[in-house]
């Protein structure tokens, strides 16, 4: 794991233990040291996994020229329909900013002149 500089590693990790100022990092460093410092284990090649290739005529080879699977396989298979969601625009268009338009500023004004006219009434009762 440290390619053949496990003592500079766990060196580098008592240094990060004592002088990192975050705590998980800290951690971590002492965790590694520790994996660092552990016995080696010798295995023997009797006690590994051994996982046997699978070679096959059987599985599909792709065809190499259109970098896809042979044609012969895909026949007989219904196409899929294209749906609405296949055919919509996904483009985001930004809103446009609508004009002031003549029936905003009679609004306003109607809305100015109520206020008024309610202030001037609350203050002669």
């Amino acid at each position: 794991m440290a390619v053949g500089r496990e003592q500079d590693a766990i060196s580098q990790c008592e240094y990060i233990e004592n002088n990192h100022p975050l705590r998980k990092i800290k951690k971590q460093a002492e965790d590694l040291r520790y994996i660092f410092e552990a016995p080696k284990l010798e295995v023997s090649d009797a006690e590994r996994v051994q996982i046997p290739l699978l070679q096959s005529d059987t599985w599909r080879k792709p065809d190499v020229r259109r970098g896809r699977m042979p044609s012969r396989l895909n026949k007989g298979k219904p196409k899929i329909k294209e749906t609405y969601w296949d055919k919509a625009k996904w483009e985001i268009v930004p809103p446009q900013v609508k004009e002031l338009k003549w029936y905003y500023q009679v609004l306003w004004a109607t809305v100015l002149l109520a206020a008024l006219v309610y202030g001037n009434m609350a203050a002669k009762h």
